[in-house]
């Protein structure tokens, strides 16, 4: 391991791996629906698990006392997840399926849009997810991420500044 480092991210980053083993490295030419359905459903699942929601709140109740504690945690976790789908729409945003100007923000949306305060639910223990709930959840997250990135018969549409609001009538 080296250091006490190295032996903390084997041990945080053991569950990871297998979350990351869940997701998608690349297209795999089925329908994009098909695939972040199951990149959902994967990341919901492995989400909400004992281990995970135990790494959370470690992470959040060691976050004033042990920052480093933290910013380990989340680099082993969420960084490289975001990362992996980072990869992922950029290749689907090269093949022309996805219009993605910032591809580690869409993974940040997707995550976003697909946990919908699940996580946050389960750690509060107000929630017991099912199997039926989780499948709800990330047909509902993927349907909404989707409607918002989808390329148009392969017209990239143009992108907004930051800031810049929708004028209404």
């Amino acid at each position: 391991f080296g250091n006490k480092q190295g032996l903390f991210e084997a041990v945080v980053g053991a569950p990871r791996e297998e979350h990351l083993q869940l997701l998608i490295d690349k297209p795999s030419g089925r329908p994009i629906d098909e695939e972040l359905l199951d990149i959902a459903r994967a990341f919901l699942t492995s989400a909400i698990r004992p281990d995970s929601i135990a790494m959370i709140r470690m992470m959040i109740g060691e976050s004033g006392v042990l920052p480093e504690v933290s910013q380990m945690i989340w680099e082993v976790g969420p960084v490289r997840v975001h990362d992996k789908l980072a990869n992922y729409f950029r290749l689907q945003a090269e093949a022309g399926v996805l219009n993605v100007p910032d591809p580690m923000l869409a993974a940040r949306q997707f995550i976003g849009v697909t946990r919908a305060g699940l996580d946050v639910q389960v750690i509060c223990g107000v929630t017991k997810p099912t199997k039926a709930l989780i499948d709800h959840q990330a047909k509902l997250g993927v349907d909404l991420f989707l409607n918002g990135l989808r390329a148009q018969g392969g017209v990239k549409a143009p992108a907004r500044q930051a800031g810049a609001r929708k004028k209404t009538a």
